[in-house]
């Protein structure tokens, strides 16, 4: 995933990275979702990042997921009060 979005960047061809984007949006699961935010992270691309955070904190059932696949002890800070704040925000 993150050739794309890297080539992408190398190139400067911003609508390919928004097509990128727009497809891993559409692909995102708990089994790729740390793939997707680190990628998110590397090229500051906040709504991918956003929505990442938001797959996460939608439902009860991802947010477990979530908690089974990664150690929150691994976690960075940062991220984890993010996904609280998601959270409430969608309550």
């Amino acid at each position: 995933m993150a050739e794309l979005f890297k080539l992408a960047d190398e190139c400067q061809l911003p609508e390919l990275m928004e097509q990128c984007e727009e497809f891993v949006m559409g692909e995102l699961r708990i089994e790729n979702i740390m793939e997707v935010i680190k990628v998110a992270e590397l090229f500051e691309l906040e709504d991918l990042r956003r929505a990442a955070l938001q797959f996460i904190a939608r439902d009860t059932e991802n947010m477990e997921k979530f908690l089974q696949v990664y150690d929150l002890k691994k976690l960075d800070k940062k991220l984890i009060l993010e996904l609280f704040e998601i959270s409430h925000e969608i309550i």
